[in-house]
């Protein structure tokens, strides 16, 4: 199976929007793109489809932005002493839960 495409700004003739609870459902004609569940709150009541999909492309934006803008820092943590490390038990020949009089 292909995988679907992310989420991407949308038009009203592209999108089927449906209302769940609190949630705003964007569902794309077009199979291969995916979805979401946009959680809206109690106001979606009140909310036309049109305003609904504002908000989905405002997050799908920010989405965007926040990939964009990501730069992967890599942190090395320090090296331990190896000593304190391993466990005493490793060191004497004995199993770790094992019971054995070195």
């Amino acid at each position: 199976m292909p995988r679907m495409k992310k989420p991407r700004k949308a038009t009203l003739d592209e999108v089927i929007i449906s209302r769940d609870g609190e949630y705003g459902v964007i569902t794309f004609r077009d199979p291969t793109v995916g979805g979401m569940n946009l959680k809206i709150g109690p106001e979606i009541t009140r909310m036309t489809d049109r305003e609904i999909l504002d908000c989905y492309n405002e997050t799908v934006l920010a989405m965007q932005r926040s990939a964009a803008s990501y730069r992967h820092k890599a942190m090395e943590t320090p090296r331990e002493d190896r000593r304190s490390a391993i466990p005493s038990s490793a060191t004497s020949g004995c199993r770790a839960g094992t019971s054995c009089a070195a």
